[in-house]
């Protein structure tokens, strides 16, 4: 089945409408940036994880205090320590990526602007410039067209490229490439979910 707005459908039946929409209307840009066969399955089974099925384009950063204990235990060691950021999404995003990333100094907006975005979660003012320049985007002046459903895949695919992914996809290295992508294996079970579904609605051979 080719990628058209009926197979997104079916892949991302909870998705943002315009997301779906834009993604149907742009999809012969994932086969412009060599992103088809196994690459094509991996990207889209690893933008199901990322976006919550394509529902989620921004990182949700609104944690109670046990779960910033339980994410970054040595940033939170405590109650005491993890309160002030509970259900504080600017001001967490400041302390976990302030300073980080190419981002400026804890304070001065950078890690709230430059939060995780995208289809691939986007994130740091290093990675905004550095994917914006490849899509031809000025990312770090607008970083919110991560984001946005006319741009989103654009940068998505820009990403791809950017990451060398395709080599993982070469390799059929589907935990290498959950690694590049999320630093970790974050996830992992839910994403090989996501390739099953993939193969499945797309009609093609499982992957792994």
């Amino acid at each position: 089945m080719p990628l058209d707005r009926a197979s997104i459908d079916a892949l991302f039946p909870d998705g943002l409408p315009a997301h779906r929409f834009a993604m149907a209307q742009t999809a012969t840009m994932l086969a412009d940036h060599g992103i088809i066969g196994r690459s094509l399955q991996f990207f889209l089974a690893q933008v199901g994880h990322e976006t919550a099925g394509l529902r989620l384009v921004e990182e949700n950063l609104s944690y109670s205090a046990q779960r910033l204990m339980a994410v970054w235990p040595r940033r939170f060691p405590d109650l005491r320590s993890a309160l002030p950021f509970a259900r504080a999404p600017d001001r967490l995003a400041e302390r976990v990526y302030g300073g980080r990333m190419g981002n400026d100094a804890e304070g001065s907006g950078d890690g709230w602007r430059f939060r995780g975005r995208g289809y691939l979660q986007l994130t740091g003012r290093d990675a905004y410039r550095a994917v914006g320049a490849v899509a031809g985007i000025d990312l770090e002046a607008d970083p919110a067209a991560a984001a946005a459903p006319a741009t989103a895949l654009r940068v998505a695919c820009a990403c791809w490229c950017w990451k060398k992914l395709d080599g993982f996809c070469d390799a059929n290295d589907f935990t290498g490439l959950t690694r590049r992508i999320n630093g970790g294996t974050n996830g992992l079970a839910d994403r090989r979910a996501w390739l099953e579904r993939v193969c499945r609605v797309l009609e093609l051979a499982p992957a792994l």
